[in-house]
């Protein structure tokens, strides 16, 4: 009897040991993930992606004002050129915002996690090379949402079915909100 219970408190010993040693492990993480936030909190003292941002909207308010100038000296003689040249500039303005955005956010992202801080040139250089697939990713998920709404609509129009609509909206209703997007965050 003396060796069972020897051996039931070395038992409970060890398990109790390993729980703490989990939990320890779990806090270990859990600090790491903390540092890292604070890490991007720290994200605001640098002057690098400030200056990017600045120079990008300069550039970009420069460019729509050389345009916009053009497209008015054009506009009395030649109106389809200048609406043209006008919309140009636009899509000129714009490919420099965000190309500007994106280099300042591949700067900051090199610093939170922890690669090897590239220049503010070679930055700029990685989103003139990376912003068309941004570009192509927020198309695709408009796309996707906007076919998403139509099929959405198209089941709530059946729905108005005399008989069959009632039973049909008892389901799509529920499913038509669980499915749709929010910018709410998920439990858990």
């Amino acid at each position: 009897m003396g060796e069972n219970t020897a051996t039931k408190n070395f038992t409970e010993a060890f398990v109790s040991s390993s729980d703490t040693a989990a939990q320890s492990s779990s806090m270990k993480n859990q600090i790491g993930r903390a540092t890292s936030l604070l890490d991007a909190l720290g994200a605001v003292s640098k002057w690098q992606p400030f200056v990017i941002l600045a120079v990008t909207f300069l550039a970009s308010l420069l460019l729509a004002a050389m345009f916009t100038a053009v497209a008015a000296a054009l506009a009395n003689t030649f109106a389809v050129l200048a609406e043209i040249t006008g919309f140009l500039g636009f899509i000129v303005a714009i490919s420099v915002l965000m190309v500007g955005f994106n280099a300042a956010g591949i700067w900051l992202s090199d610093d939170v996690w922890g690669r090897s801080q590239r220049s503010v040139m070679a930055s700029v250089m990685a989103a003139v090379f990376t912003s068309h697939r941004l570009l192509a990713v927020l198309v695709l998920e408009f796309l996707f949402f906007l076919i998403f709404i139509l099929a959405l609509a198209l089941v709530f129009f059946i729905c108005k079915i005399p008989g069959v609509g009632p039973l049909l909206y008892a389901f799509a209703m529920p499913v038509g909100v669980i499915a749709t997007p929010t910018n709410q965050p998920m439990p858990g």
